[in-house]
């Protein structure tokens, strides 16, 4: 039953990334996440477990006819257990039935993700489906909306151009990086650890950048970006001209009110010798943190966060055009997952009719008429055998295509009913 599909998920604009990783289930070297996953589907008491973590997300998908706030209730106390010493006040998003289905498909889609129309988290959600499956937690019901959910992912990707134009600073910024020919062993030096720039870290972190330097004015969040990119080396602002700043690429974003990077900071840092190794500055300050000389100076590529804002502008409304037909896709996604889970219902249902209908035949033939079937003659007895194997047949058949029926006329009565009501909330 599609009501039998619950998730609960929180992502990185719900949470604090440090409040985040308390809703993950602990990889211990002691247990390892697979038995933890097979210990919290048993003491939930749930049909079949899911459960999908990456940098910006966890989502623990569930399929039970347990009530939605019990599991939750459930799985709260699990993780309280995990983590006795964190101070987080846990809850999670709740989805139910049509809606987490809903929220499956636009998730796999990529609709929910920090760079909507990036490809990365189908990936993600494939590899964690085949954990899930190949060690027991997942079965046949998430089975079919794992097929669904991909499905409509590839129609999504396909159909439309969801991907194609960024709305967000950030995304625009990064996506410029890209054609700058950023490489995971290029140094890149960060300039700023507030949100912004916790929104690069995780680009970044995808990337698998492997030689990152973090500046900030405060411990505090030069910690946060570390949980992010725990690789990275980290250091306070004022350190920032005893460190050689020609590296391939700079991205800096602080509130300062004076300009950060300045000619003068850049002959400091690299000795006179220039910023030859550098391809590209992203200044995402508003105020500008990069000095207009620096341009001029060095002839260096500095992108600003006007130009970028102008872009995202113009992009907007390709972008939400291109939301809308993702969301029409979605739902016609979602109404042919309904139709496949009742089909499936039904045959479900039915599947033991065949096999009871023969052996109450065979039973009929061979035992309860046995002697009066055997006192006709042989033509006799075929005619009889034919007959009874057609109305075997029959008996399979007619009840399953009366129900198939049944349902039909109660999704078009439904179907109808759901138009009236938005056409009267319209009117």
């Amino acid at each position: 039953m599609i009501d039998h599909y619950k998730i609960l998920t929180l992502t990185f604009s719900d949470a604090r990334l440090e409040e985040l990783s308390d809703y993950l289930i602990a990889d211990s070297p002691e247990t390892g996440e697979v038995t933890a996953l097979q210990s919290l589907k048993m003491e939930l008491g749930v049909e079949e477990l899911y459960y999908l973590h990456t940098c910006n997300r966890v989502l623990y998908l569930f399929y039970s006819p347990k009530s939605l706030s019990d599991i939750h209730h459930g799985l709260i106390g699990y993780l309280r257990r995990q983590a006795p010493d964190s101070k987080v006040n846990f809850g999670l998003k709740k989805y139910a039935g049509d809606d987490a289905v809903q929220h499956f498909f636009e998730v796999a889609s990529s609709l929910q993700s920090m760079v909507v129309g990036e490809h990365e988290i189908l990936r993600q959600v494939r590899e964690a489906y085949e954990k899930c499956w190949q060690n027991g937690l997942a079965g046949d019901q998430i089975r079919i909306l794992f097929q669904s959910a991909l499905q409509t992912a590839k129609a999504v990707h396909n159909k439309t151009r969801i991907s194609e134009k960024a709305v967000s600073v950030v995304s625009l910024a990064m996506k410029k990086l890209r054609r700058l020919g950023i490489h995971p062993q290029d140094e890149v030096i960060l300039i700023g650890a507030g949100d912004t720039m916790q929104k690069v870290g995780r680009f970044l972190q995808e990337w698998k950048m492997e030689k990152v330097k973090i500046f900030n004015r405060s411990w505090e969040n030069l910690h946060l970006m570390h949980q992010i990119l725990p690789d990275a080396e980290i250091h306070l602002l004022e350190e920032l001209p005893d460190h050689d700043l020609n590296v391939p690429f700079i991205i800096t974003c602080t509130s300062h009110p004076d300009f950060i990077l300045t000619s003068e900071i850049i002959d400091s840092s690299t000795g006179g010798k220039g910023m030859a190794g550098c391809r590209g500055i992203l200044d995402l300050a508003v105020p500008r943190d990069v000095h207009p000389e620096v341009i001029t100076d060095y002839g260096l590529k500095v992108i600003e966060v006007e130009s970028l804002r102008t872009v995202a502008e113009k992009n907007k409304d390709f972008r939400k055009k291109e939301m809308l037909l993702a969301g029409k896709i979605i739902s016609a996604e979602l109404e042919s997952f309904r139709e496949k889970v009742h089909r499936r219902f039904i045959e479900r249902a039915f599947r033991d009719v065949p096999s009871r209908v023969y052996a109450t035949r065979d039973k009929a033939l061979n035992e309860v008429y046995k002697d009066q079937i055997e006192n006709l003659d042989p033509q006799s007895q075929d005619l009889i055998r034919e007959i009874v194997n057609y109305m075997a047949d029959k008996c399979i058949s007619i009840p399953m295509q009366t129900a198939r029926k049944q349902y039909i006329a109660i999704r078009k009565a439904q179907s109808m009913s759901t138009k009236q009501s938005d056409q009267y909330k319209k009117d």
